[in-house]
């Protein structure tokens, strides 16, 4: 009676074993629902954009509801501010400043020479010092006012000139 249990729990190892085997070879599909499966920023705008009649409001919309979003703003900063162009502008404004405040803090270099090279006539200019400036208002506080210097509209500059000085 043992040798018979000992043979069937032998052959149903056995038979696990081999339906494992199988279920590796079975091609699991990367999209999970409710999420995107690409990569990066430019390529979820990429298949948006080839997508008919698609407008900025729907852009924006699938770009917050991809759970990689955030980490998007602090890792892919120039290709965060290449989609932003197809933002509507109110939430452009947002996002710019968002994107860096965190480039800032990473790569102040950087984050500087995308400012002065890319957006020179850039509507989010100032949505950019403003990011620049909260990245830096609490380690380099002399750094963040010379750039609160450089915001074009005059009511923000005081506004965020103000907000430094009590800080």
């Amino acid at each position: 009676m043992r040798f018979i249990h000992l043979c069937t729990y032998w052959l149903l190892a056995f038979i696990c074993c081999c339906n494992y085997k199988d279920q590796k070879k079975i091609p699991i599909s990367k999209e999970i629902a409710g999420e995107n499966s690409l990569g990066s920023p430019i390529h979820l705008l990429n298949s948006l954009l080839n997508e008919h009649e698609v407008g900025p409001d729907k852009i924006v919309a699938t770009f917050r509801a991809d759970v990689r979003f955030k980490d998007w703003k602090r890792h892919f900063p120039e290709q965060m501010m290449e989609c932003v162009a197809k933002f509507p502008l109110d939430s452009g404004r947002e996002m710019t400043a968002e994107v860096f405040t965190h480039w800032a803090q990473k790569s102040y270099d950087q984050s500087i020479s995308y400012v002065e090279n890319k957006m020179n006539d850039s509507d989010l200019k100032d949505s950019a010092i403003i990011g620049i400036v909260n990245g830096l208002r609490n380690e380099q506080l002399s750094v963040a006012v010379s750039w609160a210097h450089e915001i074009s509209d005059e009511s923000i500059r005081y506004q965020l000139l103000e907000s430094l000085a009590t800080q």
